[in-house]
């Protein structure tokens, strides 16, 4: 650090807080995983639209969420009356998924783009 360039010290130091910010971003999704909670939903209608299906599912809440809950996906993943398994963080309750497919990472791709915009500019700070 001693022989970088006097100049080249705040763009390592922005690289540096978007670093933080990947950090921060990936243990957020890493607790909203382990929060994840799987209950039973009864679909109450589905219908189809534009690039796929809508299912409207009534769950068992297990904190203050809304019982009514909407799922959008490409195809049919329950038919009106049929119970299926729906998985959520009670604190994000709007994103459901169906069965036990909770991805460890829900933004997996903005990690990965500030993490690499982070080292790119540490980067060219050190071999500016």
């Amino acid at each position: 650090m001693a022989d970088m360039d006097r100049s080249a010290f705040p763009l390592f130091l922005f690289g540096a807080v978007w670093l933080v910010w990947a950090a921060a971003l990936a243990a957020s999704n890493v607790r909203s995983y382990r929060r994840r909670v799987t209950v039973l939903a009864r679909c109450q209608h589905v219908s189809r639209e534009k690039g796929g299906y809508r299912h409207m599912l009534r769950r068992r809440p297990v904190g203050q969420e809304r019982d009514l809950v909407l799922v959008r996906s490409k195809e049919k993943m329950v038919s009106p009356g049929e119970e299926t398994l729906i998985t959520y963080d009670p604190k994000s309750a709007h994103l459901v998924y169906i069965g036990e497919r909770y991805p460890r990472f829900t933004h997996g791709k903005a990690v990965a783009f500030f993490g690499g915009l982070a080292l790119l500019l540490m980067a060219g700070g050190v071999f500016r």
